[in-house]
């Protein structure tokens, strides 16, 4: 979960937040309830100065310094059971990028839940936990709680079927003998921070 945790955090970081196109959505409108077999999807994006393989930007203000670019990463559990990140990155959201497309980083993953802390009434204390665009308006939300479904590569008990529940949503395994474990996170988002 590290990877989507580095991504929470620094989700909706702009370099220059007096300007007035300043306020960038931490959560990406790809986000989705249940948008993956199986499970949610997180789309997250923040300005970076560098790109999705964690170099600088080649392009620079007249100072020599790399420019700050739009970086949109999502994480979703992939159709071969991995959880598959992708990556994208550009100078608006119109010339993005994708630099990273589906890149297995947990293997055996069998179901990814994603619930958002909307702090309804500004005091900096999550009011509700809700689902994919289930907020009022997205600068409410001010962490995420992350749940990821993995098994064991190979079979090591008698097979049964099992009951999960992922952050409020079920899942049924396959009686295949393999181990499973549930890995929950929750993580703020930096920027939302008092």
């Amino acid at each position: 979960l590290d990877s989507i945790a580095r991504e929470v955090r620094q989700a909706g970081y702009e370099p220059r937040p007096w300007i007035e196109t300043a306020g960038l959505a931490a959560i990406h409108p790809d986000s989705a309830n249940g948008g993956t077999a199986p499970g949610d999807r997180i789309a997250l994006q923040r300005h970076t100065d560098r790109n999705c393989h964690d170099n600088a930007n080649p392009v620079t203000d007249p100072d020599g310094h790399p420019l700050h670019y739009l970086m949109v990463t999502s994480f979703r559990i992939s159709g071969s059971g991995n959880l598959a990140m992708t990556c994208s990155y550009g100078p608006d959201t119109g010339n993005l990028v994708t630099q990273i497309n589906g890149l297995g980083l947990v293997q055996n993953a069998e179901a990814l839940q994603v619930l958002y802390a909307q702090d309804s009434d500004g005091d900096f204390l999550a009011d509700r936990w809700v689902e994919a665009g289930g907020w009022q308006h997205e600068r409410t939300v001010q962490a995420v709680r992350i749940a990821l479904l993995l098994a064991s590569p190979d079979r090591v008990v008698d097979g049964q079927q099992q009951h999960f529940s992922l952050l409020g949503a079920s899942f049924d395994s396959p009686p295949d003998g393999r181990l499973r474990r549930v890995s929950t996170a929750t993580i703020a988002i930096r920027g939302r921070l008092p």
